[in-house]
């Protein structure tokens, strides 16, 4: 006995298969790729699917639904192999101070100076700026230091120094100056 299905029973599957290539591209046209959200009418009958506009323009026989155009983000995938080495760049500038050179100048001060403060200095070379300075003094002669600090001339900076001697001995020392090109 030869059954056949009624014509309905094969064409259903056919039919949702056609209305699905047809929503796909319908959906893409529609979307613009600038909408996450696409709305469309489902027939609740025949189950028949159409792309609307909205929720609301879907008639009293269909209930509105609504998808998402892009999935959730997957997960993320292995790292790569590592590039080719590119070419090497152009040499930078040096690094450090440029120029850098420590100047000194000794001093000895007399003791007849104990009722002045005795100044010592010492000079950076032309073309350079004082980053910073110091001195060292035979301590057995000083009764105090009375200022350290960097100078700055018209033409030439450096590093000042001034003690106060003390009255019995001589007071030998090395002022110096950290200067570099600037």
């Amino acid at each position: 006995m030869n059954r056949r299905r009624p014509a309905a029973t094969i064409a259903a599957p056919l039919l949702t298969l056609a209305i699905g290539a047809i929503l796909g591209q319908a959906m893409t046209a529609w979307a613009g790729g600038e909408a996450t959200l696409i709305a469309g009418c489902y027939e609740n009958h025949t189950g028949a699917l159409r792309v609307a506009t909205d929720r609301e323009s879907c008639r009293p026989d269909e209930t509105a639904i609504e998808w998402n155009q892009q999935g959730p983000q997957g997960p993320i995938g292995p790292a790569g192999p590592q590039g080719e080495q590119g070419p090497v760049g152009p040499e930078g500038p040096p690094g450090g101070l440029a120029g850098r050179v420590v100047v000194t100048s000794e001093f000895t001060v007399p003791q007849s100076t104990v009722d002045f403060t005795y100044v010592a200095t010492a000079e950076c070379p032309a073309g350079t700026v004082v980053l910073g300075g110091g001195y060292e003094v035979d301590q057995s002669g000083v009764n105090e230091l009375r200022e350290s600090h960097p100078f700055t001339q018209p033409d030439t900076q450096g590093w000042s120094v001034g003690v106060g001697p003390d009255e019995d001995v001589d007071t030998d020392g090395v002022v110096y100056a950290i200067c570099a090109i600037g």
